[in-house]
């Protein structure tokens, strides 16, 4: 049986709609990561692949489920050293471009973190 075409000059490749559908999924997480609104999400997979409310609805509710997956596998002692790492990033290029209250803020959630501070401790 002869592979079907897609249009005239571009052949179906084998387990290339699986890719798309892969790098869809990825795009909606980076795009989730960053905070961006689901209409956001959608009107962008209608523009760079050309899909439906209802399928761009599905690779989004999947991104978000493999970002559940992600977190629930993950060890509470990574998540916390991540965390504890991010906020000294944060704290220090807040402090160095003068933004004096977010360094406070990282700190403060550092400082949460270790256990140091929180809840009225000192």
């Amino acid at each position: 049986m002869p592979r079907k075409r897609t249009d005239k000059t571009e052949e179906r490749i084998p387990g290339k709609s699986a890719l798309d559908m892969a790098d869809q999924i990825d795009f909606c997480m980076a795009q989730l990561i960053n905070f961006r609104s689901a209409r956001e999400i959608r009107s962008e997979l209608a523009t760079r692949w050309g899909l439906k409310e209802r399928t761009a609805d599905n690779r989004i509710q999947a991104a978000r489920l493999k970002i559940r997956q992600d977190a629930n596998n993950q060890d509470r002692q990574d998540v916390v050293a991540t965390m504890m790492e991010q906020c000294l990033k944060i704290a220090r290029e807040a402090a160095e471009t003068r933004q004096l209250s977010n360094a406070i803020g990282a700190m403060r959630l550092y400082g949460e973190l270790v256990g140091v501070a929180g809840n009225h401790r000192v």
